[in-house]
């Protein structure tokens, strides 16, 4: 244990603690604005709250502290609206002041805690550039579940706007049926587009606007299946109907692609674990052998060699796993 005059000791405990403070209060920002957005979900006719993000210069004087010429040049950084629109595509409350901020809590502190265990430097930046990527990776997956529960939602709610129009109502009091009547997160997604053809945006802007807002191909074939329509005429529910035919049998293929690819998927999730359950087996059985990894130079920087080429060959596996139908 370190000694309590060492200035060290107490500068990391300072700065953990700040770190800590750091993250619980983005936590309580984050919780926040989900309330809010809930809120205002319930409220009917009542227009999106605007997101959180870079995106808008007050938020970030407000979370950062910085000057509103600042916070402009931060706005304008390249990339920050690609980041944005993910961070919408999660459906949490979450900008990209607070996802960023949550990074390097968790970078900072990662990179605390590994000094404090005496871990090598080389060794320790990259735990803290992993704890910094983690918080993105658990976004990436956000978006990618949210994505396939749209995708499984969109057929059922074509349909239902399909038979509501059937029944005699119009195409935006489908809309609104279909936004009340779907589970989340599709009924998430088709309130902002009832809301703004409310506000006096025409349909075909209000659901380009909802394409070009999630992730996913099969919301766009029904965005251009309808301008289509719009522009050539016909009958639009009996369109809406084949749409989501359309869609079911692709969902069909995608879950038939899944299939045939799972002995691949399996096989790196196993090689993607192996090494280091490997690691800490040696280590259990045979301590000292493994120590010299990351007491000796030489073993810290084949160490450092080895995570480096390990992390390119799993990214490199599953991308080629990754199939896309």
């Amino acid at each position: 244990m370190p000694p309590l005059y060492d200035l060290r000791y107490w500068g990391f405990f300072v700065l953990g603690l700040l770190s800590l403070l750091l993250l619980m209060g983005a936590l309580l920002q984050w919780r926040r604005q989900r309330n809010l957005a809930r809120s205002s979900e319930r409220l009917p006719g009542k227009a999106p709250a605007p997101r959180p993000g870079v995106g808008r210069p007050d938020r970030l004087i407000r979370w950062l502290g910085v000057s509103p010429a600042m916070a402009q040049r931060l706005a304008r950084l390249p990339g920050i609206e690609r980041y944005e629109r993910l961070l919408q595509q999660t459906g949490w409350p979450l900008g990209s002041a607070e996802a960023l901020s949550g990074s390097a809590v968790l970078a900072v502190g990662t990179l605390l805690l590994a000094t404090l265990a005496r871990m090598p430097p080389p060794l320790a930046l990259l735990a803290a550039l992993a704890a910094a990527l983690a918080l993105q990776a658990v976004l990436l997956w956000q978006r990618n579940h949210r994505a396939a529960q749209l995708e499984q939602q969109l057929p059922d709610a074509l349909s239902l706007v399909a038979r509501s129009m059937q029944a005699g109502h119009a195409f935006t009091s489908a809309l609104q049926i279909a936004a009340q009547e779907s589970p989340a997160p599709m009924s998430e997604e088709l309130r902002p587009v009832f809301n703004e053809i409310q506000y006096g945006e025409s349909p075909n802007e209000a659901l380009r606007h909802w394409a070009e807002r999630v992730a996913g191909e099969d919301v766009r074939i029904f965005v251009i299946a309808v301008r289509i329509q719009s522009e050539t005429g016909g009958n639009l529910a009996e369109l809406l109907h084949q749409t989501a035919a359309l869609i079911r049998q692709r969902q069909k293929l995608r879950g038939t692609v899944r299939v045939l690819s799972a002995e691949g998927r399996i096989s790196a999730l196993v090689l993607t674990l192996l090494p280091f359950g490997l690691a800490g087996l040696l280590t259990t059985l045979n301590p000292g052998l493994m120590a010299q990894l990351w007491t000796t130079p030489t073993g810290q920087r084949l160490l450092t060699l080895a995570l480096l080429q390990m992390g390119l060959g799993v990214l490199w596996m599953w991308r080629l796993v990754r199939v896309q139908p």
